[in-house]
């Protein structure tokens, strides 16, 4: 296990799923409201009861889902995995570690899918999920917006229940918005124990919330935010005063941040998790020694420079807004606005500094993991040295 750091400067997107265990190519055809064939063990519920269930299996490929599976999309994903390079088994993992945290049986631990952010009326931001709802479940897709997981610790070892509310299927509004996995690939892909629609959550979460011993929630989730709200934040919306609402629920519960909790697990990085940065990595060095071959009139060229060369190495894009600052702007270490014109980097000509360093902005960072016995480099490919980079920038002016 090792301890990251920093960040990488871009994220992968090899995308890859499937249920935990095995890796067979068929999901289940319904004939009954919840039932599944998990083609694994089934899990225990509540009660420790297990169900049979009928089903008739089809091939995954044939239907659709919100995101990529290895059924649906080969090319991009491999068997096992449910996203890039994490498979189905390491995100049980992952619940294991959070329901272990909490302190004890019938603690559980809420997280909320991030909404959908408009910019004005029905234009809306490019959609990026929460990364520890991500986390923990692996949804990566649009249709999980609304969505919701409970974690509740239901016995030692870190024995729990999986509960995942998503959006369920709506032939008119995929037409609008694309395919959305629904309440029975929750329980199918996602391998969640119980699976239900976000329209339902009203039905089941106030129970939840009134027997659990302790709640790790984020606490802004429990208000009224601007813009368009989630089912779970209407139900915790301070209008609703009835005895068994959720917020009312809440006041009177032993609540606790679940921030703090996800910080420290996500910390400790598996080897799978490291190997992804690496590549991540790996892409964002080679696109920062591409554009120093180049020359940019200003920093709007290059940021969307930046961002074409990540995507084009098989990246999402950016994981941060990147700082491309030129003139007096390279002394603001955090400057994000993009928008000037390059008039050279910048260092204060006045006596405090060497006068070869007069009128230069110079910033050199890596991103790194540090494992037991030594660091590891995961941004190598990004060149740093003085003769490494004039040499990179010599092959400009010999094109």
């Amino acid at each position: 296990m090792s301890i990251t750091v920093s960040r990488a400067l871009c994220r992968a997107v090899y995308r890859r799923p499937q249920p935990i265990i095995s890796t067979p190519s068929r999901f289940a055809c319904i004939h009954q409201a919840g039932a599944r064939n998990r083609d694994v063990s089934v899990r225990r519920a509540r009660g420790g009861a297990r169900r049979p269930y009928s089903t008739e299996s089809i091939s995954a490929a044939e239907l659709q889902f919100g995101q990529p599976l290895h059924e649906t999309h080969p090319h991009l994903l491999q068997a096992g995995e449910l996203t890039p390079s994490i498979t189905a088994q390491e995100y049980h993992k992952r619940r294991t570690e959070l329901a272990r945290s909490l302190p004890s049986d019938d603690a559980i631990a809420i997280l909320c899918a991030a909404p959908t952010k408009f910019k004005r009326g029905a234009a809306f931001y490019e959609y990026c999920q929460d990364p520890d709802f991500f986390w923990v479940t692996g949804k990566t897709d649009l249709e999980a917006h609304d969505g919701c997981v409970r974690v509740e610790r239901t016995g030692p070892g870190g024995d729990h229940l999986f509960h995942l509310y998503v959006r369920p299927k709506d032939p008119q509004a995929e037409l609008w918005d694309g395919a959305r996995s629904g309440v029975i690939a929750a329980r199918d892909v996602f391998n969640a124990d119980e699976a239900d629609s976000v329209h339902e959550m009203h039905k089941s979460l106030p129970s939840i919330i009134a027997e659990a011993s302790e709640i790790y929630i984020d606490k802004a989730t429990a208000g009224t935010p601007a813009g368009p709200v989630s089912q779970l934040d209407r139900l915790m919306s301070p209008r609703s005063t009835t005895r068994d609402a959720p917020i009312t629920l809440l006041e009177n519960a032993l609540v606790r941040p679940i921030r703090p909790l996800m910080d420290h697990l996500r910390m400790f990085k598996s080897e799978a998790e490291i190997a992804l940065m690496r590549r991540a990595g790996q892409a964002s060095g080679r696109a920062f020694t591409n554009a120093m071959r180049r020359q940019f009139m200003g920093e709007k060229e290059l940021a969307a420079y930046l961002d074409y060369q990540f995507k084009m190495e098989g990246c999402d894009g950016s994981a941060y807004v990147p700082v491309v600052a030129g003139g007096e702007h390279a002394l603001s270490i955090h400057y994000v606005r993009n928008d000037d014109v390059f008039s050279g980097i910048y260092v204060p000509d006045d006596e405090r500094w060497p006068k070869h360093f007069r009128g230069m902005g110079i910033r050199i960072e890596d991103s790194v993991c540090i494992q037991e016995t030594s660091p590891l480099v995961l941004t190598t490919e990004a060149v740093k040295e003085v003769v490494d980079i004039e040499a990179v920038a010599d092959t400009y002016q010999k094109e």
